[in-house]
């Protein structure tokens, strides 16, 4: 009895164990730990188990038995130059990805070679290494900013940029009430890639010059500081160039007189909407329950051309803070009618108080197999794609109208003509001859 009660407990605790979320950290400098201290305490309260290493551990393991280990990585390590021997590389590192796992990357004007090849793989390029990020604020005290810190005033330390230049996402990325404090290096993005964004660009008073020459490479907002990847199979890539950004002193710094407690600053807010994002919490969507029917309210295998249609898809998002999924909002969700090319591009309405988006719209003059297919990319949001075929068949022969009423008019003039050649032939067969012979 005692062995199999040993046997249960067990697989109890193998069963919660291979339940829980697990983040590896890798760092360079075991000091982090200390000063991330309660951006750790954030990805613990999200119920995440946290793993630290240094990433030139030579223990370090991605996978176990061809099983991952991890569900996300925090690379914590700016410095970090490649070694054989472990398996962090940045061929693991993007089949990690592609496998369905998250990344969250964190750098730093010192960032190594290594750190700038992977950023690259995202479309994300570092300022050049003699490049530094520096704020005329603390040039130009009186220049309208109000509302910060005292003591992050009396640092007078022009590489600290504030920021509240943050691309507003609703129930993701929040507008702070005050400053996010930031220090570190700028970024660019590539702009032919469609699956980069930025989250965080740099505020007027920002500018990027160059340690040795002086020359301002860049100003304001062309400035990015923080940036969200989503790839094709929707996973999440958060690139920063700052490792102070989500560090207590940062969180202590960015509080105002409203928000007077660290982990309810500006900093602190920011830092825990990029993790709820990164870590699949928010802009998650899905859709369900997807219906057709002509105008008679009848779904059929196959529709008539020129037959009124009506296309339905109900759309929701998830609200981790209750667990549950909600009506998703929107008035961005388009259907597209298909063959080889769309033929039409209809705008989608949402039902009121519900999920369900709807079009309605009449089959063209096209016989073929075609498609409905709603394909939606809103920035932060995951993608949804839904494709449904149908048959368009074009009308049986006893489907024809016997007459077309635009064909009257022929009609009616062979009839007359009928007519006419009748009391023409009438006539002529039966009409007296009234003509004299001339003689007479």
């Amino acid at each position: 009895m005692m062995k199999s009660e040993i046997i249960i407990f067990l697989l109890f605790i193998s069963f919660f164990a291979y339940q829980s979320k697990k983040t590896l950290v890798l760092l360079d400098d075991w000091n982090n730990v200390e000063t991330n201290s309660l951006f750790w305490k954030q990805i613990i309260d999200m119920g995440y188990e946290m793993d630290f290493k240094m990433a030139i551990d030579k223990e370090i393991k991605l996978t176990n038995f061809g099983e991952y280990i991890y569900d996300n990585i925090i690379f914590f390590a700016p410095t970090f130059t490649e070694t054989k021997k472990n398996e962090i590389n940045i061929q693991n590192l993007l089949k990690f990805i592609d496998d369905g796992h998250d990344l969250m990357i964190f750098g730093s004007s010192d960032a190594s070679k290594f750190m700038r090849e992977l950023v690259n793989e995202f479309g994300v390029d570092y300022d050049d290494y003699d490049s530094e990020l520096k704020d005329s604020l603390y040039l130009h005290p009186n220049s309208g900013v109000s509302g910060l810190n005292k003591q992050l005033l009396d640092l007078k330390d022009e590489e600290i940029i504030i920021s509240k230049n943050i691309i507003g996402i609703t129930n993701i990325f929040n507008k702070p009430n005050g400053y996010i404090l930031y220090k570190g290096i700028g970024m660019d993005l590539d702009p032919q890639n469609k699956y980069i964004f930025p989250i965080l660009s740099g505020d007027k008073n920002s500018y990027s010059v160059s340690k040795s020459t002086g020359e301002v490479y860049s100003n304001g907002e062309h400035i990015k500081l923080v940036n969200g990847y989503q790839a094709r199979n929707n996973r999440r890539i958060v690139v920063l160039g700052s490792t102070d950004i989500c560090s207590d002193k940062f969180y202590y710094l960015s509080m105002t007189e409203e928000n007077k407690k660290m982990l309810e600053s500006p900093n602190a807010i920011f830092c825990q909407d990029l993790l709820n994002w990164n870590f699949q919490r928010t802009g998650i969507l899905k859709y369900e329950n997807v219906r057709h029917n002509n105008n008679e309210g009848k779904t059929l295998e196959t529709y008539r051309i020129k037959d009124y249609l009506e296309y339905y898809i109900d759309i929701l998002e998830y609200d981790y803070k209750t667990n549950s999924w909600k009506n998703y909002e929107s008035d961005d969700v388009q259907l597209s009618f298909i063959m080889m090319n769309p033929y039409y591009i209809n705008q989608m309405r949402r039902l009121y108080n519900k999920p369900t988006y709807y079009a309605k719209f009449r089959a063209p003059e096209k016989h073929g197999v075609f498609k409905f297919i709603v394909d939606y990319h809103r920035t932060g949001y995951s993608y949804i794609f839904s494709s449904t075929k149908i048959p368009l068949r074009p009308f049986y022969h006893n489907e024809y109208p016997r007459f077309i009423p635009c064909a009257y008019p022929y009609y009616v003039s062979v009839f007359v003509i009928l007519g006419a050649f009748i009391l023409f032939s009438i006539l002529f067969l039966y009409g007296k001859e009234n003509i004299k012979p001339k003689n007479e």
